[in-house]
């Protein structure tokens, strides 16, 4: 058996967007994933559906994995002959342990590639709007950690000389439970207690919290504002700077969290413009989607007699259709001269990857209707049209495409599982509730009362502030004990973006 390859990763600071591109490459097409609590399960949604994900996090002051033990999985998955990508939070080889599983790795002769993150150290202020050198201020920046191995017998961070540095920005890594004793250390040993700090918590997330003071009174604001780790301890004069250039939380859907329920998760725009409006996104997928060969020949589909129009009802359906090309050695050359429409600007943004620019673009989801553009090429009713999509039928994207066809068929692609989310995911909406739930079809709506079951499932969308919908939520949500002051309705003249910002 050929061995596999381990890859240890580095997934950045949690704003998943700061992932780089060679490690979300890696993700796409990991045999396994073994993970860190830190990292953020937007970039999990990178990883295919078949990939195995181990989580082997450790919580503060309580190690669930030892590190023998993570080696021993690395280790035995790439001997298996799997791709194996170690996930871990900022960058692997600051104050991680990135380096020890390098080393174990070389020992028992797997092969490895180290892929460098942003580290949340140099992330982390830059989010607070504070420069971690500064042009006549600060010309010097040292990393240092709080948390040092417990095997040692004395502290190897040379506190009593740090405190003498000039012009000099500290980042403190894991010093949540030592922030008294490190401003008390550093002012006995000369630092200036009028030296501005800055503690930054859930850097770059959407729940990030600044608080800034001096030197001697720090801990005491920390203590009192109740942060908790992981925070970044940030010592230097540029921390004034924030007063004029904080940007991360002017952020539209700063401190608020989106749920998004849609199968086809971090692969879309939508997410995109979430994450660019300052939100956080915790992905419930309430379907899984399995493709589905339609057990026709290509060519048959696609002949000269075959209806005018190819219509997509949605992104999934582009991504399973290539599948089925794939599974019969065909590429676009199939759809000639035929008109291709897309249900919905993420569906057209996906054929746009694939080299295919479509002739038509309705709404932002899945139900939204062909005719709403009235656009000039459907003024004819004698087209027919071939519609791509899941294995049931979507009963508005039908009836309104039947006002604007003369014939509909349908190229069943791809079929819709429910899935149940995890439980770590549904007792934090039932105790603690969220900003935004977003349903993208009714599908998922369906799916959502199924999996969790009615009592749980209301008191969940009861405890968050709005529930979006693509089109009649009250039809959706009738008898169901929601609260009608929760349903907000997607407009499909307007785009997504605008549409969350007035929810903000």
């Amino acid at each position: 058996m050929e061995q596999g390859k381990v890859y240890i990763v580095g997934g950045g600071p949690g704003d998943p967007g700061l992932i780089t591109v060679k490690a979300r490459n890696k993700l796409e097409s990991a045999d396994v994933i073994v993970y860190d609590r830190l990292v953020h399960n937007g970039l999990l949604a990178y990883c295919r559906d078949n990939a195995e994900k181990i989580f082997v996090g450790k919580e503060p002051g309580c190690h669930r994995v030892k590190q023998e033990e993570i080696n021993r999985v690395l280790v035995n998955k790439a001997k298996q002959g799997l791709k194996v990508v170690r996930l871990k939070g900022g960058n692997p080889f600051i104050f991680a342990r990135g380096s020890e599983e390098a080393s174990a790795l070389k020992n028992e002769g797997v092969e490895f590639e180290i892929i460098p993150g942003i580290s949340s150290g140099t992330a982390a202020p830059i989010y607070s709007g504070i420069p971690i050198t500064q042009r006549g201020v600060v010309t010097q920046c040292v990393l240092l950690t709080a948390h040092e191995s417990p095997d040692k017998q004395s502290s190897q961070v040379e506190w009593k000389t740090l405190a003498k540095l000039k012009n000099t920005s500290f980042m403190i890594y894991m010093g949540a439970s030592r922030i008294e004793k490190i401003s008390s250390t550093l002012i006995e040993n000369g630092l200036n207690p009028e030296t501005p700090v800055a503690v930054i918590e859930n850097a770059t997330l959407s729940k990030q919290r600044t608080i800034t003071g001096k030197l001697k009174d720090i801990a005491g604001k920390f203590r009192k504002d109740n942060l908790k780790a992981p925070v970044i301890i940030m010592i230097s004069p540029t921390v004034e700077y924030r007063k004029d250039i904080a940007w991360w939380e002017k952020k539209p859907l700063y401190n608020k969290t989106v749920i998004l329920t849609e199968a086809c998760g971090s692969k879309t725009t939508l997410c995109d413009k979430i994450y660019d409006l300052g939100g956080d996104i915790k992905f419930m997928p309430l379907v899984k989607n399995k493709f589905l060969h339609p057990g026709r020949i290509v060519q048959d589909v696609f002949n000269s007699q075959s209806p005018e129009w190819i219509i997509f009802s949605d992104e999934c359906a582009v991504e399973n259709f290539f599948k089925y090309l794939d599974s019969e050695s065909c590429d676009c050359r199939v759809f000639g001269a035929k008109k291709i429409a897309a249900v919905g600007k993420r569906t057209s943004e996906v054929l746009k990857k694939r080299g295919i620019v479509s002739d038509l673009t309705t709404g932002e989801f899945l139900s939204a209707a062909i005719g709403e553009k009235q656009d000039s090429l459907l003024t004819n009713k004698s087209s027919a049209a071939l519609l791509i999509g899941e294995n049931k039928s979507n009963t508005i994207l039908s009836n309104t495409l039947s006002k604007y066809f003369s014939k509909i068929e349908k190229l069943n692609i791809y079929e819709s599982v429910p899935t149940k989310p995890g439980e770590e995911l549904i007792n934090d909406l039932n105790t603690q509730g969220t900003d935004i739930i977003l349903f993208t079809s009714s599908v998922s709506i369906n799916n959502f009362f199924e999996v969790l079951g009615s009592k749980t499932a209301a008191n969940i969308l009861n405890n968050c502030n709005s529930i979006v919908v693509d089109n009649n939520p009250e039809e959706y949500f009738s008898n169901r004990n929601i609260r009608d002051c929760n349903l907000k309705s997607m407009d499909n003249v307007k785009g997504i973006s605008e549409f969350i910002r007035e929810l903000a």
